[in-house]
């Protein structure tokens, strides 16, 4: 029996879609420096429209009745490969390098899903910048992995500029991806008009 791990590491972002009143965007957007006071710094002196808070403790990850995504950035996504015996101890590792070139290298296939876009007029994004491991999936196979036939499936993101991986498969079987592991290098906080 082989046993292969795959990780995809690098930077991403956590972010969260949130929709809110007129009254408190336009609030907002002539009191910038507010939102971030409010949303990072626990500041509740705004007026009761503009809170965001419950019970005067934001949650920010949790302001997402829109949308939450947590993805890495597929430009500096880089994928590791390792072989390890049953007891996940490393026996050596098979490949590492930037997930675009390791697309194109083994000429790995892609699906695309076209993702949702924002209809909601006034959206707050939180962005939290991640860096670290994103996917961890695990292949037992009988035979010794065969690299071309890894494939992922990607999604645009909500922003529109970004795209996530939504999924792993080796020889058509989706990877569970077995959590990640990442760091919060800052926050900031937007204002969206659709």
């Amino acid at each position: 029996m082989h046993y292969y791990y795959i990780s995809l590491c690098g930077y991403g972002n956590q972010v969260s879609w949130n929709k809110l009143s007129k009254e408190c965007f336009e609030f907002y957007q002539e009191n910038d420096e507010l939102l971030d006071d409010h949303l990072f710094d626990d500041n509740n002196d705004v007026p009761e429209f503009a809170n965001l808070t419950e019970n005067g403790e934001v949650s920010y990850f949790e302001l997402n009745d829109i949308d939450s995504e947590y993805y890495i950035n597929m430009n500096s996504a880089r994928v590791y490969i390792e072989e390890t015996d049953e007891n996940n101890n490393s026996i050596k590792t098979l490949l590492e390098e930037d997930l675009l070139d390791f697309i194109e290298n083994y000429e790995i296939e892609v699906k695309y899903e076209k993702g949702e876009k924002n209809t909601d007029p006034y959206v707050l994004q939180i962005v939290s910048e991640e860096k670290g491991t994103f996917w961890e999936c695990c292949i037992i196979s009988q035979k010794e992995i065969d690299l071309n036939q890894i494939s992922f499936v990607i999604k645009d993101a909500r922003n529109e500029e970004d795209e996530m991986i939504m999924d792993i498969s080796y020889k058509g079987v989706s990877l569970d991806n077995n959590g990640a592991d990442t760091r919060g290098k800052g926050c900031s906080a937007y204002l969206l008009n659709y």
